[in-house]
């Protein structure tokens, strides 16, 4: 996250020198709710790594039947409950 943050406050640096303009680039994260308070805190720790942080967005993705092979076949955590993941990882 520090070097994505980096690279976005040199690329408004850049944009504000070449445009005369204020410029302040939003940066979203996709979070599952696994992993959400972790970035949170990681980001707070490092006071949003320079960014402001009404520019930074956390999404948190939704979960979805996971499959546990090519086959598709749902991957089953239990006799009765399907396994799931966040929606949108690959």
């Amino acid at each position: 996250l520090e070097v994505y943050c980096a690279y976005l406050r040199g690329f408004q640096s850049f944009a504000e020198r070449t445009s005369g303009q204020p410029c302040r680039l939003p940066l979203v994260i996709m979070a599952s709710g696994d992993t959400e308070s972790g970035i949170r805190a990681l980001l707070e720790s490092g006071n949003y790594f320079g960014l402001e942080k009404e520019q930074v967005t956390i999404l948190v993705q939704e979960k979805v039947a996971a499959l546990a092979s090519s086959d598709a076949l749902l991957s089953m955590e239990g006799p009765y409950k399907v396994g799931t993941k966040p929606h949108g990882h690959g």
